[in-house]
């Protein structure tokens, strides 16, 4: 789903940007998501920059998609159903690989954007003829044998497909053209896969800048969801950074958006846990800091994108920042590594509105340096033509 979180955020504004530069997009939506007892749903493809739409195992009428399986009709949910292996990452279903196969000789394109590097196992059905007349392109998201040891040394759940970099390189020779989010992963792909095509492409991101005025004096945001360096980033954030900023600023609040509040349990003072939040953008209207205190992390961190491109602040970590040299260096945003640190940089953004515009200013014009429309694409759109 186009917002649904940072994974989606991005695939998504890809395509949008694809649009606006002249490309007809086609969508394959691989899951299955109807069954087990789901028979209808909104059409979640209709979106301005999608040509055509397909759902597998759906037909869609007027704005709405309906299963078109007997299966699909058929099917009961459980009363407490496990999750659809459509909804965990995983590497392609025979079911999956003829779909795409289909979908590929219906449409004929140029070029396939395989978003995730699991998904690459797709073309395994497609015939050698199809294949040699298509450039495939995977959106790496992140690094995943790096993200998997950062799970595991830090003892969090893995929600994703755990890799180690022989099964990772494994998958990724499949593509024709590696697309990483960020240039140090860039840099990490080129040296697990020597000569094999790499490109950065950032999410790209029009900068909306929301009115100063809307922002709530000493109102923080975090925002994300229940996953491992999220759950690591929000629980440091209440237990050691929180109460740092509080005695400083004893009428701060703190805003959790997202399913991460779940981390938290009892909500300390100045703390509201609002759970998934429907209109994002008016949250970081009325944030004055957005607090990103990752302690690990992979890929490009869409929350700090997003709170940049509505100009407002933000306060991360080296992890958070990683992966294009002036976000790490501090130049753009405020980066802190330790509760202290962190805290400061917060509070005198709080209490400093010099310093506030000086930050809003800078992140604004990175972003429109490097991730507006076609800068974003700048690496993807030759391959393309």
């Amino acid at each position: 789903m186009p917002s649904q979180h940072g994974g989606c955020v991005y695939p998504h504004a890809l395509l949008g940007a694809l649009h606006h530069a002249g490309h007809p997009v086609h969508y394959g939506w691989i899951g299955a998501p109807l069954g087990q007892g789901r028979r209808a749903m909104r059409d979640p493809l209709r979106a301005p920059y999608i040509a055509r739409g397909w759902v597998r195992d759906t037909v869609r009428i007027g704005p709405v998609r309906v299963a078109s399986t007997l299966a699909g009709w058929l099917s009961r949910r459980p009363a407490s159903a496990p999750a659809r292996p459509a909804e965990i990452e995983h590497l392609a279903t025979p079911a999956e690989q003829h779909f795409a196969a289909d979908l590929i000789k219906r449409t004929r394109p140029g070029a396939v954007i395989v978003d995730g590097t699991p998904m690459l196992t797709l073309l395994d059905g497609l015939p050698s003829d199809v294949r040699t007349t298509i450039r495939v392109f995977v959106l790496t998201h992140n690094l995943t044998h790096r993200r998997t040891e950062l799970y595991r040394a830090a003892g969090q759940a893995l929600d994703f497909l755990p890799m180690s970099a022989i099964e990772e390189s494994a998958l990724l020779r499949r593509a024709d053209t590696v697309v990483a989010i960020q240039d140090r992963e860039a840099e990490a792909f080129r040296a697990l896969l020597p000569g094999k095509p790499v490109i950065t492409v950032p999410m790209p991101c029009t900068p909306e800048p929301l009115d100063s005025a809307r922002a709530e004096p000493d109102r923080c945001l975090f925002v994300g969801g229940y996953s491992g360096h999220n759950i690591l980033a929000v629980q440091d954030l209440v237990r050691a950074i929180w109460p740092r900023i509080r005695a400083t600023r004893p009428n701060a609040q703190l805003a959790i958006a997202g399913t991460v509040g779940k981390a938290v349990g009892a909500a300390p003072p100045g703390v509201q846990l609002l759970g998934p939040v429907s209109d994002l953008r008016s949250e970081y209207a009325r944030a004055s800091v957005c607090l990103v205190p990752l302690p690990m992390g992979t890929g490009l961190k869409i929350k700090m994108v997003e709170a940049m491109s509505y100009g407002r602040p933000v306060v991360t970590t080296r992890a958070g920042a990683e992966g294009f040299d002036a976000l790490e260096s501090g130049d753009v945003v405020r980066v802190a590594d330790t509760p202290g640190a962190f805290a400061d940089a917060c509070t005198d953004l709080l209490c400093h509105p010099p310093a506030w515009e000086r930050a809003v200013t800078h992140q604004l014009d990175w972003i429109r340096q490097n991730l507006s429309g076609s800068l974003a694409l700048r690496q993807l759109t030759p391959l393309l033509a």
